[in-house]
């Protein structure tokens, strides 16, 4: 039997997002909202439906990941306390791809205010695995500035984050997308033409597991409201949810002081309601896990269905206990 490949290369028919022809490499399975897309354009993950993508089908060149474009698509800087902040990319902020024919490089100047980088980490955001991390990068000195180089010339096409720490814990997070050449969005014609000949020829398509309908149908469980009949925050509940699941000093150990000392103007009701609605979310996540390994349902298909019922759940905690869950199912 032939095995099924974790990731496929993709070429996008008309969409919200990008050009038609467009190749990107997405999971084989999709999820039930569709193909998961970690950046559609602007920093954020979205999802691509059946229709809107087909299989590249024999694409064999090698292709030099230097030749490839890349599109910087958000950064913000993320303080101790959680606190999200935007920053402009552009050559003005001090942030760009710098070329050669020797290199490829994203470039960032540096705040003054940001303290010395302590770490740095250059993650695969559809893969979730690091390509590289670094401790106490060097920084080069242009002028005065600060100024940090990553090489990116050996990175292949794909969804990416480059994560900055310094030591305050505050961190500079840049999303980006490398693309395949231009010039193969030019192919489309030639690429859907293949993959017709190989529809065709296809004995059977794969089949859509029915656990994953079982898994999704109602599947939407709605926010619970505080004492003012507002529905809590996405912040509000993915602090708790980290805090939670933490490792280290603090594991299994109460968050209610400290989720109370990041959101003052919770009372010790609406705190405890929303430890019990973490608490389901988390192990709404290892029951997914568990049915993962009795093969009910594919990996790929965990993130789709956690999704769909906690909407508000950032993808890199669904990630991470989406790990956790697997390790502890097979132990």
């Amino acid at each position: 039997m032939e095995t099924v490949k974790p990731y496929t290369l993709y070429v996008l028919k008309e969409n919200p997002y990008f050009e038609r022809g467009v190749l990107v490499q997405l999971r084989t399975d999709p999820d039930p909202l569709g193909y998961f897309i970690p950046d559609i354009g602007n920093g954020t993950s979205g999802f691509l439906q059946k229709e809107q993508v087909f299989i590249c089908a024999d694409l064999s060149e090698n292709i030099p990941p230097a030749n490839c474009m890349v599109s910087i698509t958000q950064c913000y800087r993320v303080n101790k306390t959680g606190k999200i902040e935007g920053i402009e990319v552009s050559p003005q902020s001090g942030i760009s791809i710098f070329k050669s024919i020797h290199f490829q490089r994203i470039r960032i100047s540096l705040p003054e205010d940001f303290q010395e980088i302590k770490f740095l980490t250059f993650s695969d955001r559809l893969k979730g695995f690091d390509h590289y991390e670094l401790t106490n990068p060097t920084l080069e000195n242009l002028e005065g500035q600060k100024i940090i180089s990553v090489e990116i010339s050996h990175i292949p096409p794909g969804f990416y984050q480059l994560q900055l720490m310094n030591e305050a814990n505050e961190k500079l997070m840049l999303n980006c997308i490398k693309f395949y050449p231009e010039s193969y969005n030019h192919r489309y014609e030639e690429f859907l033409n293949k993959a017709i000949r190989k529809k065709l020829n296809a004995k059977e398509e794969i089949k859509i597991q029915n656990n994953v309908n079982t898994c999704t149908k109602n599947s939407h469980l709605p926010i619970p409201t505080g004492d003012n009949g507002q529905q809590f925050t996405s912040e509000i509940l993915n602090n708790a949810l980290t805090l939670l699941t933490e490792w280290g000093e603090n594991y299994c150990k109460p968050i209610n002081d400290r989720l109370s000392k990041k959101f003052p103007h919770l009372t010790v009701k609406e705190i405890t309601d929303i430890i019990k609605y973490g608490r389901a979310a988390e192990s709404y996540i290892y029951q997914m896990c568990e049915k993962e390994l009795n093969g009910e349902i594919t990996e790929n298909q965990i993130f789709g269905v956690v999704k769909m019922k906690y909407s508000w759940i950032d993808d890199e905690i669904i990630w991470r206990l989406k790990g956790i869950g697997m390790f502890y199912a097979r132990k």
